[in-house]
């Protein structure tokens, strides 16, 4: 077995962190360290981090400034001395064999991405580990397709074991949200093989006051991350350009509604998600492998700009 790195980046969660750190020390893979990355906190959150460092030594707290999650990791990056790197956000909660289950399939299969099922829970509420033998080997282009037509993975990298060496000149975007989306690609495009499994191991929390339940100018962030996506799939993988338009589609329907459900008032957002959806819709109402989702929100399209966005502010009512 080798050992794994587990980067946690925090910012002002002290109503939270303490479940997801004892998750972690309860571990049944025993081989590994946590690297725990204050970015800039003003809470109680790095104290109950520092009670961890004290009892268990495999803890190790950083302090920086506030800079978001995408320079915490890659602050954590370069503290990291495992042979793998995994992902924990700050909120969520580790099923006690994740560890173990990862880095087990990542050897059997010598794979240098090993993943595994997650489950969504809420307040707090105590999430069960739904166990699933089902195990896939992908190969890279598979699996960053079925990351782009939002099947069976997702782009997150929580819930991921990762090689460290797959992220020797690879780090997230300063300044950006939507980092995830923005490398993993570069990343699985390295990996000789992924494996995957849907035994949910990772409870991923949903709570108010997350930047992903509410909207601000910064989310438009993702519209320049697809179009980079977009852009490095038709000069590298050809094959993959439709699974990528089909996830652009989706972030442009995304920023759209979200923009207007929370009364964003931006005529110049409004017309660049428009153009882009009448430009991509037709491809995906053609392509199978997009989701019903995106293809009822094609349907829709063809009523108008308008129409589009009150139906999307019925659905939020």
């Amino acid at each position: 077995m080798h050992k794994v790195s587990v980067i946690i980046p925090f910012y002002n969660v002290e109503s939270y962190i303490a479940k997801c750190l004892q998750s972690v020390s309860q571990q049944t893979f025993r081989d590994f360290e946590v690297i725990l990355v204050d970015d800039g906190s003003n809470d109680n959150s790095a104290s109950i981090c520092k009670r961890f460092t004290e009892n268990d030594s495999r803890f190790r707290l950083y302090s920086k400034q506030n800079e978001g999650v995408a320079q915490a990791r890659n602050f954590g990056l370069e503290k990291a001395e495992g042979d793998f790197i995994t992902f924990i956000d700050s909120d969520d909660i580790a099923h006690p064999e994740l560890l173990k289950i990862m880095t087990e399939n990542a050897c059997k299969y010598n794979a240098e991405i090993s993943i595994v099922g997650h489950k969504i829970f809420f307040g707090d509420s105590t999430p069960k580990r739904k166990a699933h033998a089902q195990t896939c080997i992908y190969s890279p282009e598979e699996a960053i397709e079925n990351a782009l037509y939002q099947k069976d993975i997702n782009n997150a990298m929580w819930g991921k074991l990762f090689m460290k060496s797959l992220f020797d000149d690879i780090r997230f975007p300063a300044n950006r949200i939507y980092e995830d989306l923005a490398v993993f690609y570069l990343l699985f495009e390295r990996a000789k093989s992924i494996v995957a499994t849907k035994d949910t191991l990772y409870f991923y929390r949903k709570r108010e006051g997350s930047y992903i339940q509410t909207f601000t100018p910064q989310r438009s962030d993702v519209l320049d991350i697809t179009d980079q996506l977009c852009d490095y799939m038709q000069r590298h993988h050809h094959e993959l350009t439709s699974a990528a338009n089909d996830r652009k589609l989706s972030a442009n329907f995304n920023i759209l509604w979200l923009s207007n459900i929370h009364k964003c008032q931006d005529e110049h957002l409004n017309k660049r998600c428009w153009q882009n959806i009448i430009k991509l819709r037709l491809e995906s109402l053609a392509n199978p492998q997009v989701r019903i989702k995106n293809k009822l929100g094609v349907l829709v399209s063809f009523l108008g700009l308008k129409a589009t966005i009150l139906i999307a502010k019925c659905f939020k009512a």
